[in-house]
């Protein structure tokens, strides 16, 4: 089991989790899947993941609210949040919450990998050089990303 390249995905379309769970088990990464933020939540301060995937609207809590929570939590883990609803109003609440990307739906898969890649990069160089947080950065790089920083 590789914990440096620990990925979860939290999303209740079974469907999504699959194609997700399949792609990135395929390309090195140690998956495990989630079909509610509130299961994720209960093992996250045991046993917390390198990049977590979530969707943003799910039943019980939300995508936004997991962001809340990790934050809280004081875990330094990038959350790409997903979704299908994708508007300028979810993807600027995404970002103000937290999110290290935001990737809408339906979504070419093998972006998604590299994002979730990215992302684990990124957190390994943090880890590595051991930085407190001086400046905060803004990293999304996708598409919705970039129109969500020409809104700001």
């Amino acid at each position: 089991m590789n914990k440096e390249k620990s990925v979860w995905i939290i999303d209740d379309d079974e469907s999504i989790r699959w194609v997700l769970e399949k792609s990135l088990s395929e390309n090195g990464f140690e998956v495990s899947s989630f079909e509610s933020a509130d299961q994720a939540l209960k093992k996250i301060k045991a046993d917390p993941p390198k990049v977590i995937l979530s969707d943003i609207r799910m039943t019980g809590t939300t995508g936004i609210e997991l962001l809340d929570e990790v934050k809280e939590s004081q875990l330094d883990i990038p959350i790409i949040i997903m979704t299908a609803h994708s508007d300028l109003k979810s993807a600027v609440e995404s970002y103000e919450h937290g999110a290290w990307e935001y990737l809408p739906k339906p979504f070419d898969i093998k972006e998604a990998v590299k994002i979730v890649g990215r992302a684990i990069k990124e957190n390994k160089k943090e880890t590595k050089a051991d930085e407190k947080e001086e400046n905060v950065e803004i990293v999304g790089e996708a598409a919705a990303m970039q129109e969500v920083y020409r809104a700001i």
